[in-house]
Order: C-alpha cells, then structure tokens, then sequence
C-alpha cells in the first residue's frame, strides 16, 4: 500500500506527455483505457483497448492476457480521465523489470487539450 501511495506522487519517467505518448504509439505501444464503459463510449485514444482499472483490481496481470497484451513484448499506454486511475493501474501492472508500461499524464483532458483525436462509439 505504501508503495502505491508512494508512486501516486513521486514523478515518474514513464508518465508521458501527450507528444511522447504520440510518439510510443507510431512506434507500436497498444493503449489501454481503464475508465468506466460509460466514459469509454464517449471517447478514447484511437484503437484503445477498454480494461476498466476495477478488473485491473482484481486481477492483476491477467486482465491483461484476457485482452491478449503482454506489456513484456509490447509497450502499453494506459489511459484515464486525468492520469490518476491510470498511474495507479501502472502501478500494478509494471510487475518486472522487463514491464513496459506507461502512463499518459493528464490522460484524456490533455490528450484533447493537444488537440489529439479521440474516437466514440456509434450507437
């Protein structure tokens, strides 16, 4: 717990800008949105994969190899509203030295604030 603590505000290199985090997606990084499905539905990052952090919660690791990711052969993006739920999810899921697993700070408000597309759901 106190490593979680710890982590939500010490400034880590894997939180990404917005340009950075354009910039380890062109470069083949997946994203995973860990949002409620309602606010996925309204927008995300382009391609996003939807891993609501509560799953993330529960299952660790293994929420991730549901959706077959495996942030040991490729990076992941994790995204929120803020940064805040993603930073955690970050947390639990850079579980090995070899995890790459990133964070994009201030997550989907400073995504658009860039002026960044995000893509919704029809219907």
């Amino acid at each position: 717990m106190l490593r979680l603590l710890r982590s939500l505000f010490t400034p880590d290199p894997r939180d990404l800008a917005p340009p950075q985090a354009v910039r380890l997606i062109n470069d083949g990084a997946r994203v995973v949105d860990v949002r409620e499905a309602d606010e996925f539905a309204a927008g995300h990052l382009p391609g996003a994969t939807h891993i609501p952090l509560a799953e993330i919660r529960r299952l660790g690791p293994a929420a991730l190899q549901r959706h077959g990711l495996d942030p040991q052969r490729q990076p992941l993006l994790l995204v929120c509203r803020s940064g805040a739920r993603s930073r955690t999810a970050m947390t639990l899921l850079a579980t090995g030295p070899e995890a790459q697993v990133f964070n994009l700070r201030g997550g989907v408000l400073a995504w658009t604030a860039h002026g960044l597309p995000l893509q919704r759901h029809k219907g």
